[in-house]
């Protein structure tokens, strides 16, 4: 029994101390340029959610891309150089029964948060 302590108190006098890591991206100015043409929408129908990509293509509009973000919430970007925003609001009638509060992309617009 004495060994085993020993060999505990070995053990934990090797180990560094415990450290937080966080990830960082710094992001570059071409970056920020392309994701400042992208927008982040609200989902009107939660339902559809892993179909929106399917149902934007369906439509014809095979350039944009959705990503998903979390809940209901995703990034509209661009696979061409047109602003997103823009083609959104020229087919409004039809993005208006997939989208719901479509804003530009900014730093502060969607704070991050995690659920379960």
């Amino acid at each position: 029994m004495a060994r085993l302590k020993e060999v505990a108190s070995d053990v934990t006098a090797r180990q560094p101390p415990c450290q937080k890591l966080v990830r960082m991206f710094r992001s570059q100015e071409n970056d920020l340029k392309l994701a400042r043409k992208c927008v982040i929408a609200t989902v009107a129908n939660v339902e559809v959610i892993p179909l929106v990509q399917n149902k934007v293509e369906d439509t014809g509009f095979t350039d944009l891309d959705i990503i998903l973000m979390g809940a209901d919430k995703v990034f509209i970007h661009t696979l061409s150089d047109t602003d997103v925003l823009k083609t959104l609001e020229e087919a409004n009638e039809c993005f208006d029964h997939l989208f719901s509060n479509i804003v530009r992309w900014d730093k502060k617009v969607v704070p991050f948060h995690r659920g379960a």
